[in-house]
């Protein structure tokens, strides 16, 4: 795809140059909406002069389908709470490569989006209001289709501390603690030097996992949902050494063994005797 015009060399000319579109590399869909013009499209290419030639060229690196219309695609987000309530003014962001929009959910706790662009290509949903954890989502549009509704499920913030020590009350530092929940995802991080860790999540049910070597793991399910807590405090415990684990089995195992050896000797004297 070039257009090209000559000029003598040392002249200067201001030209407009109208290409010939190349529509060989372009799939068929999308070559159907161009030529029936129910899209907005341009090209993008790079001008510069051919001194060997004496020519402007312009080769045309591709066709970009930036704004395409259709009534066809829409989203819409609605906004609950954990209970199932509509959020009303949550701002809600739809983002990508093309176009950046924001609406605010209405009384309804929706907020909806029509006529994007459709094409190849990743959106990415955020929304967020005060009080509440944000929330974050891909979406992935490959073709035309109705408005597609997803259901936004936001959570009060709740400000969770973690103080963990070991059996003498020392803070135990670098304890890897993770927050498992189902609904909000994973949140991890590790105690500071006071064997402390501050959270801000979203308030709901929890799986906390605590870790670290040398101590025995910990494990406990927490639920911030109705009645959020502000200070946990854990004790971990010291790994057993291999003797406290296994001593057990080693006393069990001395006694078969000298059952062993006693018992043929007791037998062996009785036969003996007369």
């Amino acid at each position: 795809m070039k257009g090209k015009e000559i000029i003598p060399p040392g002249e200067i000319k201001t030209i407009e140059i109208i290409p010939e579109v190349d529509f060989s590399k372009v799939d068929e869909k999308t070559k159907n909406l161009i030529l029936e013009k129910k899209v907005k499209w341009n090209v993008t290419g790079v001008i510069y002069f051919n001194t060997s030639k004496g020519v402007i060229e312009a080769p045309i690196h591709g066709i970009m389908v930036d704004y395409p219309s259709s009534e066809e695609f829409g989203i819409i987000i609605y906004v609950k709470d954990k209970d199932w309530n509509p959020i009303a003014q949550a701002k809600v962001t739809l983002t990508s490569k093309f176009f950046t929009l924001n609406k605010f959910s209405d009384e309804k706790g929706e907020a909806i989006f029509l006529n994007l662009p459709f094409s190849n290509y990743t959106l990415t949903l955020k929304v967020s209001k005060e009080g509440y954890f944000p929330y974050e989502k891909s979406i992935e549009v490959s073709e035309p289709r109705p408005p597609t509704g997803y259901i936004v499920e936001l959570y009060l913030i709740t400000k969770l501390t973690i103080e963990v020590k070991d059996e003498t009350e020392k803070p135990l530092r670098d304890v890897n603690i993770t927050l498992s929940s189902r609904n909000a995802g994973n949140f991890s991080k590790t105690t500071n030097t006071l064997g402390i860790a501050e959270f801000e999540i979203p308030r709901t049910n929890y799986t906390l996992t605590v870790l670290k070597k040398g101590y025995l793991p910990y494990e406990e399910v927490l639920d911030l949902s109705k009645s959020p807590i502000e200070t946990k405090i854990i004790q971990l415990k010291p790994e057993l050494t291999w003797w406290q684990k296994y001593w057990p089995y080693l006393i069990i195992g001395g006694i078969i063994i000298a059952l062993c050896i006693i018992i043929p000797s007791v037998l062996k004297l009785k036969r003996k005797s007369p």
